[in-house]
């Protein structure tokens, strides 16, 4: 099967996420709930794109590639919807942000500057074979 994401042609053997397909060919796409061990669920929304011919913006987490599919992953109005996606995150959840080792990733990929968002105390989701604990630590 062939795709093309940001004017890249992707030739797919196997049945793939169009995030999955986007990693293995070094295109990046920003991301915080996709995890090798988990399902795709698609709850953080970041990983969104555009596909030419489809209505929205589909996850590309939990969205399988078809053949001759378009993709977009870095559109003025996907990275301004990516801002303004962290931002109702961090909004909603201020003392549980981001897991820690994604946190500075994502802010610096998706542009979001700001105090705010730089230093404070928050509890960080870390990942441990597969449960999720919560620890008490500085960002940045």
């Amino acid at each position: 099967m062939k795709i093309t994401i940001d004017g890249k042609q992707i030739e797919l053997a196997d049945k793939k996420t169009i995030l999955e397909a986007a990693k293995e060919n070094g295109i990046t796409i920003p991301s915080l709930c996709d995890h090798e061990r988990l399902s795709p669920f698609a709850g953080c929304r970041l990983c969104i794109v555009q596909i030419k011919g489809r209505k929205g913006f589909p996850p590309s987490c939990s969205t399988y590639a078809e053949e001759g599919m378009e993709i977009k992953t870095k559109t003025p109005s996907l990275q301004r919807l990516r801002k303004e996606i962290l931002e109702l995150i961090l909004s909603e959840h201020p003392n549980a942000c981001l897991i820690c080792s994604e946190r500075k990733r994502i802010v610096t990929s998706i542009n979001l500057r700001s105090e705010k968002w730089e230093k404070q105390q928050v509890v960080c989701f870390v990942r441990t074979t597969g449960a999720v604990s919560f620890k008490m630590l500085w960002m940045l």
